[in-house]
């Protein structure tokens, strides 16, 4: 390893806001959503076997919203209203884990990308390894661009599913990764994984899928 140690490189970051934020959400509903927003089923479909999404969106000021014409909203503005949890169900326990994730001490600040690009598979472990790249990937940037971007700086990047988040849990807790022999921080990719993994345990406990967001 090379480079600064993670406490080094968090120096003078302490009480910035973070860069980028996980949200739990509801999994099947934001999944039903992106399938109608892309054109793969009926918003119908979507609304009417959900009830407690109708009387969210009643509370935001949509009394018509059997159709998705009816909805003056943008796409990813829709998307995320509807599919975050919110309340007491939607707060994640994940205490320091949130700064530490959220604003990473390289490159963009994205720990998500450092992880990705400095992450490598240990010998024997390619599938495993391949399962974990992928869950990774879906998280940091599953949505097209209409679903990414909304107003007021909404900036959705990607998600996973409840079952993707046990998935990933597990995958990263076993010895399925290594860090590469020259990785820039050292213990970097150590670090990412222990915050990102508090983040799935919560998403776990609450039954909730995690979406991805930037900030600017």
């Amino acid at each position: 390893m090379i480079g600064k140690t993670m406490d080094e490189s968090f120096i003078g970051l302490e009480g910035t806001s973070p860069f980028q934020t996980l949200d739990l959400i509801h999994s099947s509903r934001f999944e039903n959503i992106v399938k109608a927003l892309t054109g793969q089923c009926e918003w119908k479909q979507v609304i009417d076997g959900d009830d407690e999404l109708k009387q969210r969106l009643e509370t935001q000021g949509i009394e018509n919203h059997d159709s998705r014409a009816s909805i003056p909203w943008d796409d990813a503005t829709l998307l995320f209203i509807s599919g975050k949890k919110i309340g007491l169900e939607g707060q994640l326990d994940v205490g320091l884990s949130r700064e530490r994730f959220g604003r990473f001490p390289y490159g963009n600040g994205s720990a998500l990308d450092y992880l990705i690009e400095w992450i490598r598979p240990p010998k024997g472990r390619d599938s495993e390894f391949d399962t974990i790249f992928e869950s990774l990937q879906q998280l940091n940037n599953r949505l097209p661009e209409h679903l990414s971007l909304g107003n007021a700086g909404l900036h959705m990047r990607g998600w996973i599913s409840v079952e993707e988040v046990k998935q990933l849990r597990r995958n990263l807790t076993g010895r399925n990764w290594t860090p590469a022999f020259d990785e820039p921080l050292d213990g970097g990719c150590r670090d990412v994984v222990k915050h990102l993994s508090a983040h799935l345990r919560s998403a776990e406990k609450r039954t909730a899928g995690l979406l991805l967001r930037s900030h600017n």
